[in-house]
């Protein structure tokens, strides 16, 4: 899981097919789908940084 949180764009297409059949429009599952994954890779930059720096 971490590699993906890594590339988020290949995250956002993974998280995008799972939305896709709950919410019927592919456009806007990518679109949730990559913002989600960005947010996650975010989050996961900001924990590895905290780590180091301590």
């Amino acid at each position: 899981m971490r590699e993906l949180l890594r590339k988020p764009f290949f995250l956002g297409i993974v998280l995008s097919l799972p939305l896709w059949l709950i919410l019927n429009n592919y456009v806007i599952a990518l679109t949730l789908g990559l913002l989600v994954s960005f947010l996650a890779s975010m989050i996961e930059s900001l924990i590895a940084i905290k780590n180091k720096k301590d």
